[in-house]
């Protein structure tokens, strides 16, 4: 394959076609072990494997199995030492859901139950984008 400068244009508008894998996968090659089952907050109870941070390797978490299809991490050391990746969002679970929270108290003047959740995320266009916008 070679890369001709319409593919640099694309990398650098971050239009990177899907044949360019420029993260290392931080999944386990192998047949994962350490799965657990867990509790998501949309999706109720599902399996959570182990992810690995991409410099160091060290455990650095675990990510939904379900519809998902690659996973790159760093552990907070090596975040801190590198630096967040160039055209990426970074934000930490806890940040993320108590945004999520903030908008539901704002918006419904109470945090909303699961079913609650799912069915205004299925109307509710600003909340879609929220979670769009936050990576959800």
């Amino acid at each position: 394959m070679t890369w001709t400068p319409e593919d640099v244009k694309k990398i650098d508008a971050q239009e990177a076609p899907n044949y360019l894998n420029i993260l290392p996968d931080s999944r386990t090659k192998a047949e994962p072990k350490g799965v657990i089952r867990g509790n998501h907050p949309l999706a109720g109870s599902i399996n959570w494997q182990p992810v690995f941070c991409a410099n160091c390797g060290v455990l650095d978490g675990f990510y939904p199995t379900e519809n998902i299809n690659f996973a790159f991490a760093l552990c907070p050391p090596c975040a801190e030492k590198w630096g967040h990746v160039a055209g990426t969002w970074v934000c930490p679970d806890e940040v993320f859901w108590k945004e999520v929270e903030c908008y539901q108290i704002e918006k419904y003047g109470r945090v909303l139950s699961k079913p609650e959740l799912l069915k205004r995320l299925e109307s509710d266009h600003q909340f879609q984008q929220l979670l769009k916008s936050k990576g959800g």
